[in-house]
């Protein structure tokens, strides 16, 4: 994904760059499971423009990483109906970890948690339903 229109101009600081790379592969692989690709691209782009302008603003946030997975699934989230029995959070947890195939830690970095709170929340007694319910989950999709 090519950076934001307003990125382009814009020398990143390097810690937000950073963080934009760490980040891109598993937000667009999100937005992508929930939003056709160009409109899941420029929703990410967004996000991603949103979080440049504003970053000193988002590292003052005691939680970077939850914020800016706030301004992603704010913009990319549409919860399946067979799924709408679980908690926002329990299932981005379930579509990271389930639907895209992430590891436990990369699914916490994800969505700015930690992996004790990530693990609580794929083993709760609505996901469990929800997943009997569902039938076996398919295979993660792969990485573009």
């Amino acid at each position: 994904m090519d950076p934001a229109p307003g990125q382009a101009a814009r020398r990143l600081p390097p810690d937000c760059e950073a963080f934009l790379t760490l980040h891109c592969p598993r937000y667009l692989r999100y937005a992508r499971l929930h939003l056709p690709p160009a409109e899941a691209d420029a929703a990410v782009a967004a996000v991603f423009d949103e979080l440049f302008t504003s970053w000193r603003r988002v590292l003052a946030h005691p939680n970077p990483a939850a914020y800016a997975w706030w301004a992603l699934t704010s913009r990319t989230r549409r919860q399946p109906d067979e799924w709408a029995a679980l908690a926002p959070d329990a299932y981005d947890a379930v579509a990271l970890r389930h639907l895209l195939g992430y590891p436990l830690a990369e699914v916490a970095a994800a969505m700015g948690a930690e992996p004790e709170a990530v693990h609580t929340l794929l083993r709760g007694p609505a996901v469990a339903a929800v997943l009997r319910r569902a039938g076996p989950v398919p295979g993660p999709r792969p990485a573009p």
